[in-house]
């Protein structure tokens, strides 16, 4: 899948997910941890949409607030564990 396949997908689920379908505003560069759209239960519930999407498990120590900042960040990680 492309990176920008990736990153509309999980664009998607976090509107729907996370932001209770108001994705207004929410861009590549959207801080999601800093402004509280993804926390310990989101987080989880995109780590599981990861795998279910795209046959890749995120390793513990991949889940860093730096590799989930953003909407970017995330599209790169996943992207990284596909190869």
């Amino acid at each position: 899948m492309d990176q920008n396949a990736i990153y509309r997908d999980l664009r998607e689920f976090i509107v729907r997910e996370c932001l209770e379908g108001e994705g207004s505003g929410l861009d590549a560069d959207t801080p999601l941890l800093e402004w509280g759209v993804l926390n310990s239960i989101t987080m989880h519930m995109l780590n599981n949409h990861i795998a279910e999407r795209f046959s890749v498990e995120v390793p513990f120590d991949k889940r860093t607030p730096q590799n989930f900042a953003t909407l970017r960040q995330i599209t790169t990680l996943v992207e990284s564990l596909q190869k």
